[in-house]
């Protein structure tokens, strides 16, 4: 499937240590394989390896060259739906249970961001967001938001009309939360492998495909002691090799295998400009920015001093080129429009179209593989990606260190 096209941003801009790929196997690193080289197989990977699993991560084509890369990299605790959906459609427990392990992963990250090598430039930084009301029936719904997240204790705040506009922001009102990130995905990919090779043993292959699996029984017939038997293929040579636990880390591209367990994933469109660098941009309006309308337009400046503006989704689920540049005019216009500066010089230099997933209950599908219990995938389907994939590191872990993990039913494959 091809995940995006245009001019990707991040992959140009960033100066990344190459990664050491291997075109071998070590049967030594067969704890567990991970497909997929973009964010979700990368901090499952880093953090496995430093608990001290033998890792091997294979990636069909180059490190971070998919979703990630188009990523935008606005990370926060809030999901598409605030607290108050998942509330009312979960229940209370459950409901602020999904917006409690959001919280715990962004602070996860923020953990991560300490330990990992860093880059020449930054790739990393904590930021406010701030989520808008632009139109004015959208007002109450952000108030009620804002009220219920400040009660549940995550130190949410309503912004009137008046305080936005002295930040240089035009709308309604606004819930200002804390602590999100601006993050460079493309580098922090490549920050958490490089770290994860060079201080914990992570052996890595590139352009490397997952053929298929089946299960393999080793040779003492222990029951505790089950090997996947798994094909893989590099540069054109089929590897055979062993793993006892498995996990696809794919995004929204996962294996034929798992179609009849993903029921409910559904695969849209979405669109991203990118200003020249260092345009005039007020100082006051550096917040990750998302406005609450159908379809939305978001906006966040970058460690580069340009404005980088994404939305207006819609359903579909091919890429063809030329996408890239079907509403980039339409972005910059709807990004104007929530600013109070409106003659803002604007000048497009990246644009690109990515597909991505949602899924129909607005939960990420995270969880073992109902028919092997030594298979798991992580698919983030929805718009706060890098925190689900962050949740599903914590599932993977204790799925891996043999520890219940019952308490994440809600995100379970084939729900």
């Amino acid at each position: 499937m091809k995940l995006h096209t245009g001019s990707l941003y991040w992959p140009q801009v960033t100066n990344v240590k190459k990664i050491k790929s291997k075109n071998i196997i070590d049967a030594n690193k067969n704890d567990v394989l991970i497909v997929g080289g973009g964010i979700s197989g990368a901090i499952s990977a880093y953090r496995l390896s430093k608990a001290g699993f033998k890792v091997t991560l294979i990636e069909k084509n180059k490190i971070a060259m998919g979703s990630s890369a188009a990523s935008t990299g606005l990370i926060q605790y809030m999901s598409d739906k605030g607290v108050v959906y998942y509330i009312e459609t979960l229940g209370y427990e459950q409901g602020k249970r999904f917006y409690d392990l959001s919280m715990r992963a962004i602070q996860t990250l923020l953990d991560l961001d300490n330990e990992i090598d860093n880059l020449d430039q930054d790739t990393f930084l904590v930021k406010e967001s701030l989520i808008l009301a632009t139109e004015k029936n959208k007002l109450e719904p952000v108030k009620k938001e804002s009220e219920k997240q400040d009660e549940l204790g995550y130190g949410a705040k309503f912004y009137d009309r008046e305080m936005l506009k002295k930040q240089g922001i035009d709308a309604y009102g606004g819930l200002c939360a804390y602590p999100d990130i601006a993050l460079n995905p493309y580098g922090f990919v490549y920050r958490l492998i490089s770290t994860a090779i060079e201080k914990y043993g992570l052996h890595v292959m590139e352009n490397t495909e997952f053929i298929d699996i089946k299960d393999y029984q080793s040779i003492n017939e222990n029951q505790d002691d089950l090997y996947q038997l798994v094909r893989i293929k590099n540069q054109e040579k089929i590897i055979k090799c062993k793993f006892k636990k498995i996990l696809f880390a794919t995004g929204y591209n996962p294996p034929e295998i798992f179609n009849d367990k993903l029921n409910n994933l559904n695969i849209n469109k979405t669109y991203v400009a990118v200003s020249e660098k260092n345009i005039n941009l007020e100082k006051s309006t550096d917040y990750l920015l998302w406005e609450v309308k159908e379809p939305y337009t978001y906006f966040r400046h970058t460690f580069e001093g340009s404005l980088m503006t994404g939305g207006l989704d819609e359903e579909d689920s091919n890429i063809k080129n030329g996408d890239e540049k079907k509403n980039t005019n339409k972005l910059v216009r709807l990004t104007k429009e929530m600013l109070i500066d409106k003659d803002l010089q604007v000048n497009i230099q990246y644009q690109y179209a990515a597909l991505f997933g949602e899924s129909k209950d607005n939960l990420p599908y995270m969880g073992i593989d109902p028919d092997n219990k030594n298979i798991m995938v992580i698919c983030g389907a929805g718009g706060n990606g890098t925190v689900y994939s962050t949740i599903g590191s914590d599932i993977c872990l204790d799925w891996v260190k043999g520890e219940n993990i019952d308490e994440y039913k809600m995100f379970s494959l084939a729900r």
